[in-house]
């Protein structure tokens, strides 16, 4: 059954809670912290300039122990206008300064589909991130 707080729509089934909606109207009353977030595409969609803020406003609801999977792209920024972005590691190690950061996988996604659609970039490198607050 979904309900309404605010402009978001809430999907509760113990032990997930699934927010819909604008993720900077969430606050932390609503939710309390966090064990465990993904982040499958979120960083990577929005411009250098949010993405600070999206990274301060997500450290809101992190507790210690707080796990982040986090995943990446990185390729010549140049040659694309996203989103999706690039995102590198040494933009990741200041978005998450105190913060254990763990690289765990990276994989070329050269002639490979992102998100059902090819992105024609010289070197496409996919990069999932485990981090711990």
């Amino acid at each position: 059954m979904k309900t309404e707080q605010g402009s978001l729509y809430i999907s509760p089934n113990p032990p997930v809670s699934i927010y819909q909606g604008d993720f900077f109207a969430v606050e932390p009353e609503f939710t309390g912290s966090i064990d465990f977030i993904y982040d499958r595409a979120a960083l990577i969609a929005l411009p250098e300039a949010m993405r600070k803020r999206y990274v301060e406003h997500l450290k809101r609801f992190m507790a210690n122990g707080t796990r982040v999977l986090l995943f990446t792209l990185e390729y010549p920024q140049q040659e694309l206008q996203g989103p999706p972005f690039s995102v590198s590691k040494s933009e990741i190690e200041e978005l998450f300064v105190d913060f254990q950061i763990n690289q765990r996988k990276q994989r070329d996604l050269i002639g490979n589909k992102f998100a059902r659609r090819s992105l024609s970039v010289s070197s496409l490198v996919e990069t999932a991130y485990l981090i711990t607050a």
